[in-house]
């Protein structure tokens, strides 16, 4: 099969040029007003205004979250510019998360600062998050390696959990049902008061799901559906101390079932596994003057016990952390920080591990700022691992505001990623000598925000050398070199009380010694969502492609483009109700996003939300 096939190339690159600077300046002839004072913490591991930004990030606060009808992460994660999610299933099975090209295993997944990624594969466990103990989202796309440690060369995807207020109570409930029999309820209760605050949510949902599986391409397996339920619990509470320090906790578990087909059948086995993953943490925040500080002991747990399978297997990954972080406001708009982590991490499976048990040590310090004309940022990090030795890495950046609203940009970093634990210490095939995957990356951004629109406009590339892949015996080892570059274009524009949000990616992620195209990431990415408001009825409409893509590496199996259209509306009928209803894939467009899986298809949400304050 000819790689010609597979997806629009370099041709379309002039073309996300020149539609970036014609909408810039279109925008240029609006009024210019004071820039967008969204504050992210992500990027830069400090408070910043998101139009100061280096790297580009996307925010979803509660309120985008409930409007998005989502039933779990990945399909909330699946709108976003500029990323491909791909499950092979519904709600509940496995979830890989590509950012700007990079490996799944390199967004580095953070629930309330505390890395969540998945320790014995090396993927963060996405598909186990439900969306109704969540506050607010921040994905910070690049390579922040430097800021973060380990899987971040794609970028960092920070989950916030639900917040109480500083005084009075407040809740929520809500109740959804949608295709496939369906159903979630929710609930949240909080107060705060007299320096106190505490709350607590719930969340439980199920569904009976589709037959995931191509038959016509895996012949043999079974055509059952294949369901899946979860439950959360989240519980978080703080107290002033007074003289500046504050004592904070915070602990969430989510567990469930999951059905799943191997592909490997045979037509009668039935496929289960259950899953968990829990963090708790107890952090002593204080600010006194120019100084604020926090220091925080972690723990979270990450385990899969699949005992309904022609193999039965159970895995688990315990990681206790402590973190000391700092930061020094120099003058307005400029902060000195910094920070040291020790942590140990421990693998508990029925398969006997060479080596079980990981310790890692990390040292930080960071300088961010504007000052006239000009934003800087300077980070440099140093890891230091157990099982393979140490890294350090660096990012530095520097933006020119040559007039109000504008900003021109550029920023350079070093990144690594670690192996994770199956694939130097398993058994069968793990390699104790394997390094860490490395990487460089480059940016030149243009963006223009006022009003509360904003444009961007990014220029990327980045480099990859001694990337973990397995030999032709299946041992794991340093094999392969692979580089992406590319352009990314977002804006929030509004026009007659309608705000439009359009996006493009045109990129060439490929194996440095091939050519071929890395498996499952297109070469193009678009789409864009408009929304609105009229009285007491909201309404949203998105529309997103992704071009076509191979499944393999040897780009052989081919992967269709496909386009789909999301339509939402929601009625608020009295204060604190809301009635909603969304219609996912609305065309029902029949696609895949990996080789041999179905996906579910045009799906019918309608959801009761009732919230009190």
């Amino acid at each position: 099969m000819s790689q010609t096939s597979s997806a629009p190339r370099a041709p379309l690159l002039p073309i996300a040029v020149a539609a970036s600077l014609a909408l810039g300046a279109a925008q240029a002839q609006n009024s210019i007003d004071a820039a967008s004072q969204t504050v992210v913490v992500t990027a830069a591991r400090v408070p910043q205004p998101l139009s100061q930004s280096f790297a580009t990030t996307t925010v979803l606060d509660r309120e985008a979250i409930g409007r998005s009808g989502a039933a779990d992460l990945p399909g909330l994660l699946a709108t976003l510019p500029g990323v491909q999610m791909v499950q092979v299933g519904g709600p509940g099975s496995q979830a890989s998360l590509f950012v700007r090209g990079a490996e799944s295993r390199h967004t580095l997944l953070l629930v309330d600062g505390v890395p969540m990624g998945d320790l014995s594969f090396g993927l963060a466990k996405l598909q186990a998050l439900g969306t109704a103990g969540i506050e607010r989202i921040e994905l910070s796309q690049g390579n922040l390696s430097a800021l973060y440690g380990s899987q971040a060369l794609g970028g960092v995807l920070q989950v916030f959990t639900r917040r109480a207020p500083q005084q009075g109570w407040q809740g929520d409930a809500s109740l959804r049902v949608a295709s496939h029999a369906t159903a979630a309820v929710q609930g949240a209760l909080a107060w705060g008061g007299g320096g106190t605050q505490a709350g607590i949510d719930v969340s439980a949902q199920r569904s009976r799901g589709f037959d995931a599986l191509d038959h016509s391409k895996h012949a043999g397996t079974n055509p059952d559906r294949d369901g899946w339920r979860q439950r959360h619990v989240g519980l978080h509470a703080s107290q002033v101390l007074g003289g500046g320090f504050s004592l904070q906790a915070r602990a969430h578990h989510s567990a469930g079932r999951t059905q799943y087909d191997s592909q490997f059948g045979p037509a009668t086995q039935a496929d289960e596994s259950d899953f968990a993953l829990s963090t708790a943490q107890l952090a002593l925040a204080w600010q006194q003057g120019a100084w604020a500080g926090e220091l925080t002991a972690s723990r979270s747990r990450d385990a899969l016990q699949a005992d309904t399978t022609a193999f039965p297997y159970h895995v688990a990954t315990n990681e206790k952390r402590l973190a000391w972080n700092l930061r020094y406001t120099l003058a307005p708009g400029q902060v000195a920080s910094g920070g040291v982590e020790r942590s140990v991490a421990r693998i508990t499976s029925d398969t006997t591990y060479n080596r079980s048990v990981r310790g890692h040590t990390s040292a930080r310090a960071g300088l961010d700022g504007a000052a006239g004309a000009w934003q800087w940022q300077a980070h440099v990090r140093h890891d230091d691992t157990s099982d393979f030795g140490s890294a350090s890495t660096a990012r530095l950046g520097l933006a020119w505001l040559p007039a109000p609203g504008w900003r021109l940009g550029a920023s350079l970093a070093s990144g690594f990623n670690a192996p994770s634990f199956n694939d130097l210490f398993y058994p069968f095939g793990g390699n104790a000598a394997l390094k860490p995957e490395r990487a460089r990356s480059a940016e030149l951004q243009l963006g223009w925000s006022a009003g509360g629109q904003a444009v961007r406009a990014t220029l990327f590339g980045q480099r990859y050398r001694d990337l973990i892949g397995n030999d032709s015996n299946f041992n794991r080892v340093n094999i392969n070199a692979a580089r992406n570059q590319g352009l990314a274009l977002q804006a929030t524009l509004k026009a007659g009380g309608v705000t439009i949000t359009p996006y493009l990616t045109v990129q060439e992620p490929e194996d440095s010694g091939t050519g071929a195209q890395l498996p499952r990431r297109a070469r193009l990415l678009a789409g864009t969502s408009l929304g609105g408001q009229a009285g007491p009825l909201a309404w949203q409409a998105g529309l997103r492609h992704v071009g076509a893509r191979w499944d393999n590496v040897a780009n052989t199996r081919a992967l269709s483009g496909y386009t789909l259209l999301d339509l939402g509306a929601q009625w608020s009928p009295s204060p604190g109700w809301m009635l909603a209803a969304n219609l996912r894939n609305a065309t029902d467009k029949a696609y895949e996003d990996a080789w041999g899986y179905r996906t579910p298809g045009r799906e019918l949400a309608l959801a009761a939300h009732y919230s009190w304050r």
